[in-house]
């Protein structure tokens, strides 16, 4: 296995696994923020090569840079969280998505200084409903290196009563 000196709380290679309450995870970000010559801060949660994860019910403070990557997992839903970092916290991303399929992102508030969510490159079927999110950037689809899988994408984002379809082919 290789070595994960670039995690914070990390769970990688996990089958069902379920975190959920009403927790704090609290980043300290702003020393982070402020010093940016100490170093490159890791994400706050981190999963890696999950099947079967369900994340619901708690709230990510502050994180020093990205609060939660998803990254090469299946079967994934993220509900009823509560990400919040200040407007002017640099690459403070709410939740970031790369090579992961089957990710529902539902009901929940992200109000970062940096993307609400970042769908990344090897991603495919994912759902994204009943999102609070603001001030971050919003919603970001990263478009690199999708010759291969293209035709795989559709990302719906559902506010309210109005369905925005951000991609679909």
């Amino acid at each position: 296995m290789s070595n994960h000196g670039d995690s914070w709380l990390l769970f990688s290679m996990v089958s069902g696994l379920t975190v959920s309450g009403n927790g704090q995870i609290d980043g300290q970000g702003p020393i982070w923020w402020e010093n940016a010559c100490i170093g490159t801060p890791s994400p706050a949660l981190q999963f890696k090569r999950c099947i079967g994860l369900r994340l619901s019910g708690l709230t990510h403070v502050n994180s020093p840079r990205v609060h939660i990557t998803i990254t090469t997992c299946n079967d994934v839903i993220v509900s009823n969280l509560h990400i919040i970092a200040p407007e002017t916290s640099p690459n403070t991303d709410g939740i970031d998505i790369s090579g992961s399929i089957n990710v529902n992102i539902r009901d929940s508030i992200i109000a970062t200084g940096d993307d609400c969510i970042a769908i990344g490159g090897g991603s495919s079927y994912i759902k994204i409903s009943g999102i609070m999110c603001g001030p971050g950037h919003g919603i970001r689809y990263i478009f690199h290196m999708l010759h291969n899988f293209i035709t795989r994408k559709r990302v719906n984002c559902y506010f309210g009563p109005v369905v925005w379809l951000l991609f679909a082919v």
